[in-house]
């Protein structure tokens, strides 16, 4: 039963803690480093800006598949519903054209899934495998 729970709650970590990061990596891009975006942009603010958010999306994308590594993109997907959330919120209270917060929301969401992809091909070794390895050494 408690190994349940802990199966649960971590994936409810992943799930979470992936969005976080997204949220404060597309915070920190655009309130501290870019400025806020809009389709008026210079070409300088959309490059940026969409580098920092194409990195926070990876590592959303990541850090779920970091914390729940049985089915990182699985996990990396079940961010997309918070980002889904967000997105409801930035065009109801969007003053700019709605594809383009549609399209910042779409290389998140990719961006994020990538992340996820990155964790499930990424073979992972066991604490055992890695100490057996090391004491086969000379």
């Amino acid at each position: 039963m408690l190994h349940r729970f802990l199966f649960a709650a971590r994936s409810v970590a992943a799930v979470v803690g992936g969005y976080l990061i997204v949220a404060a990596g597309t915070i920190l891009t655009f309130n501290v480093l870019v400025g806020q975006m809009t389709v008026d942009s210079s070409p300088r603010q959309l490059i940026l800006g969409t580098i920092g958010a194409v990195l926070s999306g990876l590592a959303g994308g990541v850090v779920a598949g970091i914390v729940a590594p049985r089915f990182p993109f699985g996990h990396a997907a079940a961010v997309l519903l918070f980002l889904a959330f967000d997105t409801a919120s930035v065009l109801a209270n969007g003053t700019g054209p709605v594809w383009f917060d549609l399209a910042g929301s779409g290389i998140l969401a990719i961006s994020v899934l990538f992340g996820g992809w990155i964790m499930a091909r990424t073979p992972r070794r066991r604490a055992s495998d890695i100490g057996a390895h090391a004491a086969s050494r000379p």
